[in-house]
């Protein structure tokens, strides 16, 4: 029951805060919009959290309601809620990302030949996951499709990727090395592939004692990953692995055992 109060009560918070005409304001004949939040806020166990609430009328500037906002908090997973709300404020829920691929340079006669370089201006397009397509690697193969359908079939220079359209900030300061690793602190970016999220597949070798066998999507580039996982006996209670980014060498590294005849997903940050 408790559950179900505090599930209660923090939905009726969110539609208190993003839902239209359900508060009242003064002189409305019902409570005021900072009585209502009060009530839900001081209920428990949400009387237990630091709450920094700041509402203001888009239209007039006027603040409907303000507890604690000029401190400063953590918005940990919270920015997503704000990061959403913008993007569909300013681009609504039927926009669409494009990402395309450009050829500079020259033809040659048969037009099959492409004397210079792909470039592909990253625009930030989320899509580019296993949400969206089949794999991973789906929309990158359907670009290639679109130079195969156009009669590209050679290229003499190289791939050039411009993720100019983003800074290049993807590590908050506050971060400590351990942050690198998980999949919440995947980098974002212009151009990221599944999310910046690696797959990791790792399977025990047939022998105890033996390199398990490793395989990972999307591709990485050379060098940046170490598997050190030996196979332990299948009544081993010793399965775990270590997870870790080197930042001086930019190298995931994967350290532990596992039982004979087992397979592990690891799902890791790609740095």
């Amino acid at each position: 029951m408790a559950e179900r109060r505090t599930l209660a009560a923090a939905v009726a918070f969110l539609s208190l805060l993003f839902g239209s005409g359900c508060a009242s304001f003064p002189g409305g004949g019902g409570p005021s919009l900072q009585e209502e939040i009060d009530e839900i806020i001081s209920t428990p166990p949400l009387d237990q959290v630091n709450w920094g609430i700041r509402i203001v009328d888009p239209d007039r500037g006027q603040i409907l309601y303000s507890r604690h906002a000029h401190l400063k908090f953590v918005p940990a997973s919270n920015m997503k809620v704000l990061s959403t709300a913008t993007a569909l404020s300013l681009l609504g829920p039927e926009y669409r990302y494009d990402t395309e691929i450009f050829g500079v340079g020259t033809l040659g006669e048969s037009g099959s030949v492409l004397r210079g370089d792909l470039l592909l201006p990253a625009t930030g397009d989320p899509t580019l996951s296993e949400r969206f397509y089949p794999t991973a690697e789906a929309p990158l193969d359907s670009l290639a499709q679109g130079l195969w359908a156009a009669g590209i079939r050679t290229v003499s220079g190289a791939l050039v990727v411009d993720v100019s359209r983003w800074d290049s900030t993807t590590v908050p300061g506050s971060w400590m090395v351990q942050n690198l690793s998980g999949t919440s602190g995947a980098t974002g970016g212009a151009f990221s592939i599944a999310e910046g999220v690696l797959n990791i597949e790792v399977t025990a070798a047939e022998e105890v004692g033996s390199p398990a066998r490793t395989i990972w999507w999307p591709h990485l580039r050379e060098g940046a990953l170490t598997v050190e996982v030996v196979t332990a006996h299948p009544d081993s209670t010793s399965r775990g692995r270590r997870v870790e980014y080197l930042p001086e060498s930019r190298l995931l590294r994967i350290q532990g055992r596992i039982p004979l005849g087992s397979v592990d997903t690891i799902r890791v940050a790609q740095r």
